[in-house]
């Protein structure tokens, strides 16, 4: 609702005070015209003080894109000529935290301005806590000002619900395992594919195609039959990261808080990235269901944050049998697939097993939290739900 309304405070002083007037002039009684005037010249004065236009609002987020866990702050771009109080308010969304608690500021205005007090000077702010990695929408805001002596009202007036990108936590942990075939180039981990490198990996018999330069003359003359050379493609390891999202399973309750079964994938995801491309090893990522984001191998800062992007944007969606038969994984030889995934859903099985049969090393991750409870499709009973569930974990494995 927009457009300077009349405030039921203003209604009831006028209303009060002319009735006041009028029985003091009908019968005679200067105590009711004492009481009268006062509300009158407050009618008067707010009637006077009317604005003459609308504020203009705009709110901000300090940040739009930041890890979960971090915080940011809201703040309001307003000028407001004639209005004397503002006051904003924001709904609650889930995995928010607002501060102040209530979600509601207020301030004076001086000069359709916010008074330099309180810190208020720098916009009204609601500070906000992120606690859930995703595509965060933040409650409605509305904002409703005063003119002076509580004459007129605009709003509350809606403000839209602001947006921003909650990345998962990339802290990296404690890896003591190394990566197959370690000895990188760049980085730690040298690749493992075949390629016109400099560095010596083998010999083999010679065949159509290779180059006469790379023939080993010494082993040739030994054996008395051509060798060549094989050596390493001058590249450095490539890790695959494949993250189960076709269904999720248990409670997310945030940092610190339980965790959903795509939770712990996400976050495993954004962790196991961030180490490698740390030493310098080249990380791809393909999620199957939830979108299907598909991010090439590729190395460095900005590809760090285009991993988190699309891990932030997965969301749980089933995945039928016909698009796991096309399902390409885009890796090349020798790339380590770590398959994420809870293991209740044989498809992801059959990618890994997939991965397998290419030639490539597979590490199954297994993301099932000690307390996940299952999402059912069909309402059963509780106590069948919890035996249907309790087989269904034996079936997985200890």
């Amino acid at each position: 609702m927009t457009g300077w309304r009349p405030t039921a405070s203003l209604g009831r002083a006028s209303a009060l005070g002319a009735l006041g007037l009028v029985l003091a002039l009908a019968a005679g009684r200067p105590a009711l015209a004492a009481f009268a005037v006062p509300l009158l010249l407050h009618a008067a004065w707010g009637i006077t003080g009317k604005p003459l236009s609308g504020p203009r609002v705009q709110h901000h987020l300090d940040h739009r894109t930041l890890f979960e866990g971090q915080a940011t702050t809201s703040r309001l771009e307003l000028s407001a000529e004639g209005a004397e109080h503002v006051v904003r308010a924001m709904g609650q969304a889930a995995h928010v935290a607002v501060s102040p608690r209530s979600g509601a500021v207020q301030a004076l205005l001086h000069g359709g301005r916010p008074r330099p007090a309180h810190d208020l000077d720098t916009g009204l702010p609601l500070h906000l806590g992120l606690r859930h990695w995703g595509l965060a929408t933040l409650g409605e805001e509305k904002v409703a000002f005063t003119s002076e002596w509580c004459g007129f009202r605009w709003g509350p007036a809606s403000l839209g619900h602001a947006s921003l990108t909650v990345l998962p936590s990339r802290l990296p942990g404690s890896v003591l395992a190394p990566a197959p075939h370690p000895v990188g180039l760049v980085g730690a981990h040298r690749s493992r594919r075949i390629g016109s490198g400099v560095e010596m990996s083998g010999i083999r018999p010679f065949t159509v195609g290779d180059k006469l330069r790379r023939i080993h003359w010494r082993h040739s003359l030994r054996t008395g039959e051509l060798h060549t050379i094989v050596s390493d493609a001058e590249e450095d390891a490539a890790v695959l990261l494949v993250v189960d999202a076709t269904a999720d399973h248990g409670c997310s309750g945030g940092v610190g808080d339980t965790e959903s079964t795509l939770d712990v994938s996400v976050r495993a995801a954004a962790q196991i990235a961030e180490h490698h491309l740390r030493i310098g090893d080249r990380v791809g990522l393909r999620v199957v269901g939830g979108g299907g984001a598909v991010i090439p191998l590729s190395t460095g800062t900005r590809h760090s944050y285009r991993i988190l992007g699309a891990l932030a944007r997965t969301r749980p969606a089933p995945v039928g049998r016909g698009e796991l038969s096309r399902l390409v994984l885009r890796a090349p030889p020798g790339t380590v697939v770590l398959a994420l995934t809870p293991l209740l859903d044989p498809h992801v099985a059959d990618v890994a097993a997939f991965a397998a049969r290419s030639g490539h090393d597979v590490v199954v991750v297994d993301t099932m939290p000690v307390r996940a409870e299952p999402v059912l499709d069909d309402p059963l009973e509780p106590p069948m739900a919890d035996l249907v569930w309790r087989l269904r974990r034996l079936d997985r494995g200890p």
